[in-house]
């Protein structure tokens, strides 16, 4: 999987940068520029890279899920 695929990703995921480089322990213009190309990935970091995309988009399911059984319940 290519760096533009990974922000594509990380886009249609609705991950915002910060979130992600927060789970990386990275900074925010460090996601930025590797994603432009302006910086490599860190070697050992591209695993991570996907695993925070997956475990971030899981959490944002997991909130989605959680607000429509309260709307559920409302009703």
């Amino acid at each position: 999987m290519t760096i533009k695929k990974l922000r594509e990703l990380r886009i249609v995921s609705n991950i915002k940068t910060k979130e992600l480089a927060e789970y990386l322990d990275v900074s925010s213009p460090f996601v930025s520029m590797v994603e432009s190309g302006k910086r490599d990935i860190p070697k050992g970091m591209y695993k991570r890279w996907i695993e925070g995309i997956m475990v971030l988009r899981s959490q944002k399911l997991q909130d989605m899920r959680e607000s429509l059984n309260e709307i559920d319940m409302e009703q």
